[in-house]
């Protein structure tokens, strides 16, 4: 299949950071990340098996198999209270949310469409 930290993808991320200190004791810091992998390298169909002399008009599936797409989307926020001069408090709340799109084979292609989807 594909090892994630190996394969060639073509990947976008864009980065958002606001920080604002709207006093000397405290301050607030927004981040919104998004980032989007598309493995996809457009397989298609071949003979592997050609010249052989075994099964020479065998086909692939012409389908790529494992991740093709991986997109994130990051929300983290930060702020910071500093009531004397030798305490500081911190809070840091993050989120993502992702979707991903892999393909696999099955036993029978032509039942692909009878699939349970969750």
């Amino acid at each position: 299949m594909r090892r994630f930290d190996t394969s060639d993808r073509r990947r976008n991320i864009g980065e958002f950071t606001l920080t604002l200190a709207p006093r000397e004791v405290f301050s607030v810091s927004a981040n919104v990340r998004y980032r989007a992998d598309d493995f996809d390298s457009k397989v298609t169909a071949s003979r592997p098996l050609a010249g052989t002399g075994y099964e020479e008009t065998a086909l692939t599936p012409g389908a790529q198999l494992g991740l093709l797409k991986d997109n994130r989307l990051r929300y983290s926020l930060d702020a910071s209270y500093i009531p004397a001069e030798r305490l500081s408090i911190n809070a840091f709340a993050g989120w993502e949310r992702g979707f991903s799109r892999q393909s696999s084979l099955e036993y029978d292609e032509n039942r692909k469409q009878d699939r349970v989807r969750f």
